[in-house]
Formats: C-alpha cells, structure tokens, sequence
C-alpha cells in the first residue's frame, strides 16, 4: 500500500511540476548557440530577472499582408490580435520585452504606430511546454509550436503547429487551416542594431503576411 502511495505521489508531483524559464542554449545546443554573435546571445539570456523591462525602437520598413491575410488578422483579433491588423511602410514600432514570471515565459509586445491610426499592439509570450520544447502563447488560450535553429548566424523561429488550450485540454488545429508557417528570423546587425523579419507561407495560398524592421538596441536595461 505505500509502494502505491508514493507511486502515486510521484505521478501528482511531476504534473505539478514549475515550468523552466525557456534557455535558448539548452534549446540550440552549445555549437548552434556560439555560432550567434554575442549580441543576438546577450538578446536571449538564459538567466532572467523578475522585474527586467527591455525597449527597443525601430522601423517597420515594410508591413504588408494580402486581403485574405487581413481578413484573418482580424478575425483572428479574438485571440489578443496576434498579427498586426493594419499595414504600411515605414512604420514607427517599439519593441517591449519583460519576463512573466507565472508562466516563466518571456513576453514580446510590438507596438505599431501607423501614420493617422491608433497604435496596434501585438503580444505574445515565449516559454516552454511540458516536454521542453518552445511555444509561442498567445491570446485566449492560442499556441504556436516553435522549432528554434540557428542559420548563418541568424536566430530562427518555425512553427511546427497551432492548437487552442482550456482547462488544460489541447485542440490541435488543421495545418492548412491559414496563416500557414510562421518564420521568424533575428540578424544582428552590428552596432547595436538588428533586424526583425516575419513571413507566413500557406500550402495552398503562399505568403500571406510580410513584416521586415531594423531596430537599436536599449542604452539600458530598466528594472
């Protein structure tokens, strides 16, 4: 009988287990990690601070989406509007970056300022799932699975699927379902300066979102 109880036991204690903060060296491995430059390392810490707030400014170069990708944007907006719902060029765009410390996860929000319209904020915050691997979470219980790699000296990110999450039950959602793949590729740029790039390619109706931007690196880490 108490051969069951610790059996037990120790299946009640590894479902509630605290998720890890997401390591981006464990995640590449060490040849991958310090094949990046230092400051795209310096970017993605593997130690992080509970009260850390990181900005960074830029331009959007280019935001553009087709009229399907629009459509879906803002269908989409349901979930916390996890792709900007406006396009434009030459867009003023800040970069806010700070840890949540509940999820253990790291939050990304893009702020987009669109000539003559209100602000457009994009968030999502990156951490790992329960066997490890990188997810990206997003509003109302959307997920994005995310393979991490390294290219040239660019940091990557796929995702590899999408399901929704309630009360801890996982609805997979079809992959021809749009936007399709996400890529997400961080070059640095030298100088205290690196480029954001985002597309989605859809099996059956190509690229349907484009995002390219340049931006500084923060003078300072505020805490």
């Amino acid at each position: 009988m108490e051969a069951v109880r610790r059996a037990f036991g120790a299946i009640a204690g590894s479902t509630r287990r605290q998720p890890a903060w997401p390591n981006f060296a464990e995640l590449l491995g060490s040849a991958a990690w310090n094949r990046l430059p230092a400051a795209v390392r310096e970017r993605f810490p593997a130690v992080h601070s509970a009260d850390e707030y990181i900005e960074y400014v830029g331009t959007m170069n280019e935001v553009h989406a087709t009229t399907l990708g629009r459509i879906v944007a803002w269908l989409t907006s349901v979930f916390g509007t996890p792709v900007a719902t406006n396009v434009g060029s030459n867009v003023r765009t800040v970069v806010r970056v700070y840890p949540n410390a509940k999820v253990k996860g790291i939050v990304w929000e893009r702020i987009y300022h669109f000539a003559g319209r209100s602000a457009v904020t994009v968030r999502s915050t990156k951490r790992l799932d329960r066997d490890g691997g990188m997810i990206e979470a997003l509003g109302r219980g959307l997920r994005m699975r995310l393979r991490v790699s390294e290219h040239n000296g660019t940091l990557r990110f796929t995702s590899t699927g999408y399901y929704l999450e309630c009360l801890g039950i996982r609805m997979p959602l079809p992959r021809w379902l749009p936007p399709g793949t996400t890529h997400v590729i961080h070059t640095d740029e030298g100088g205290g300066r690196f480029r954001f790039t985002m597309y989605t390619e859809h099996p059956w109706f190509g690229r349907m979102f484009f995002q390219e931007g340049e931006f500084s690196d923060a003078q300072e880490r505020l805490q």
